[in-house]
């Protein structure tokens, strides 16, 4: 697993939260890259089966390059066939033509596009893919009986499958139709 930051101070102060994040860095399977995203990507010849980004807010000015057409083109090419791309979109002081733009640049690179809002925060979760994302209940009800992932989500909520459906905003498929 890549985990790429571009900057060190974050990494650094995920160490703050080893408890909480299960001292995520110090697995073997994960390598650290202080990096820039989209420098890493391009200069990668892996495929993701998954691509999380969580950039600053969109008005920050170092994030703006990670809110492009170009560097979601770049995160889908890099995507394994069936891979996703998961990018955060926090939606405070973000003005509504910013996000119409922001929705329509994604959806133009990606064939099959959710919309989530988790729980009440002020934030989305846009994903992306070149097929269609399956919503399989028993495998969400099995992830969610592990103890470790239901201890980590206990902590946010009383957590079922139920509550996963009642956060997808929006799901846009190939044809153009959306639901």
């Amino acid at each position: 697993m890549d985990v790429v930051e571009p900057l060190g101070s974050a990494l650094e102060a995920s160490k703050l939260f080893s408890e909480e994040n299960r001292n995520a860095l110090s697995d073997r399977r994960v390598r650290v890259n202080i990096a820039d995203p989209r420098q890493f990507l391009r200069s990668s010849s892996k495929y993701y089966d998954v691509v999380i980004a969580r950039p600053p807010h969109p008005a920050s000015f170092s994030s703006g390059p990670l809110f492009t057409s170009e560097f979601f083109e770049l995160v889908d090419s890099r995507l394994s066939d069936g891979g996703i791309f998961c990018q955060w979109l926090p939606l405070y002081k973000l003005p509504p033509a910013d996000l119409a733009s922001l929705l329509a640049t994604f959806q133009k690179t990606f064939q099959y596009v959710m919309i989530w809002k988790p729980g009440v925060d002020f934030h989305i979760l846009l994903i992306g893919s070149k097929h269609p994302v399956a919503m399989r209940k028993k495998v969400l009800e099995s992830a969610l009986a592990e103890p470790e992932v239901r201890q980590d989500l206990s902590k946010f909520s009383d957590v079922r499958s139920r509550h996963f459906h009642h956060g997808l905003l929006w799901v846009r498929m190939k044809s153009g139709r959306s639901r």
